[in-house]
């Protein structure tokens, strides 16, 4: 009854239901979210190296050099006028396309997460912006989920399954666990 109670509360405070369908707005900031073709040699040193030495070599081909060209997206992420760099994996996933997080850190480049999906940026929380993505699960489930920025990478901390309604719109099906990432 308590917690009844409780949502009844809520939902006359806030004016809406609560529930995992709920995930931070996009930001209204001018961003280009879309990647950029790159030869190895564009690449910053540092970052070039960290592929290589990616210990699941997906980065690689068969002869052990990089692709010829990588999808990549420079982004500040937390401000600090130092783009991290988001980097597309080269094979194709049913869910929608992986994409891998670094940070330049002095010349080296460290990873900080990974997302699947389309993807677009929320509000900033402990001063970088936030990732709300979502990827397919499958038939026509989707999973939706919040990476937010927390000792030294993006974890997810938030994630929901949706399904189509018939009418080519996602509706919120349930909560999901957000991962030990």
């Amino acid at each position: 009854m308590k917690s009844f109670l409780t949502c009844v509360f809520l939902i006359a405070i806030t004016g809406h239901f609560l529930i995992g369908a709920d995930f931070p707005p996009k930001i209204d900031a001018d961003f280009h979210l879309d990647p950029t073709d790159l030869t190895p040699a564009e690449l910053p040193k540092g970052l070039r190296q960290r592929l290589l030495d990616d210990p699941d070599g997906i980065f690689k081909g068969e002869d052990g050099k990089l692709a010829k060209t990588l999808q990549v997206l420079m982004l500040d992420l937390n401000e600090d006028k130092e783009p991290e760099y988001m980097v597309w994996d080269p094979a194709s996933y049913t869910g929608g396309s992986v994409i891998h997080l670094f940070a330049s850190e002095d010349s080296d480049f460290k990873p900080i997460g990974g997302i699947q999906g389309e993807f677009y940026l929320a509000k900033p929380v402990n001063g970088y912006y936030q990732i709300v993505y979502t990827a397919r699960a499958g038939g026509e489930t989707y999973e939706r989920r919040l990476a937010t920025y927390k000792n030294g990478g993006y974890k997810d901390t938030r994630a929901a399954e949706f399904r189509f309604d018939g009418n080519d719109n996602l509706v919120y099906t349930k909560d999901l666990p957000a991962g030990k990432n």
